[in-house]
């Protein structure tokens, strides 16, 4: 899978100011493999039930983490409450999946997102389409495009609403404060 941060390098300069920092690992296998003391994932992200795991090396001792919950005392008394057994088994499982079939996975997404580039530069031309992170030599999510159509009077969604077989956003939900932009 594709790292697009040295979260060693990070990781280093972070201790040295006495911080604690988590190295979210929500669409790859680094959490499967990562050393921080402390990782977080969310199974949406790579077709898990919608569930997330933090994982923390120490938890109370060499990290500091501490409940915000108290309650039954689950988990080392770090938070109340019952698992969804079915869920973590469904997170566990996926993950299992994308370690095992990780490179077949990002060879057919990267496929798919070159075909659609494609696509777009024969609908639009070479000089209405950017795409906004396609440098030579840069390192680019195989699962994302990101491009801009330029001309007069162009909004994203009045182009979107006139797309009958393509699923596309103008912008990230969770960067979003209502939700719609």
């Amino acid at each position: 899978m594709i790292f697009v941060f040295n979260t060693q390098q990070n990781g280093i300069q972070v201790k040295n100011r006495n911080c604690w920092f988590t190295t979210p690992c929500i669409q790859t296998e680094i959490f499967a493999k990562s050393s921080s003391k402390m990782s977080d994932t969310a199974g949406h992200k790579f077709y898990a039930p919608r569930i997330g795991a933090l994982y923390v090396r120490g938890p109370g001792t060499a990290t500091p983490l501490h409940p915000m919950l108290f309650g039954g005392g689950q988990e080392r008394s770090f938070r109340p409450g019952t698992e969804n057994t079915p869920m973590i088994a469904g997170l566990g499982k996926a993950a299992e999946l994308v370690v095992k079939n990780g490179d077949v996975y990002e060879a057919h997404m990267r496929d798919v997102r070159d075909y659609l580039e494609a696509r777009l530069e024969a609908s639009f031309g070479k000089q209405r389409i950017h795409f906004n992170s396609k440098f030579a030599g840069s390192k680019r999510l195989c699962n994302t495009c990101n491009f801009s159509i330029l001309g007069p009077g162009l909004q994203g969604r009045r182009v979107l609403s006139h797309c009958k077989t393509l699923l596309a956003s103008v912008g990230a939900a969770c960067h979003s404060e209502k939700g719609e932009r």
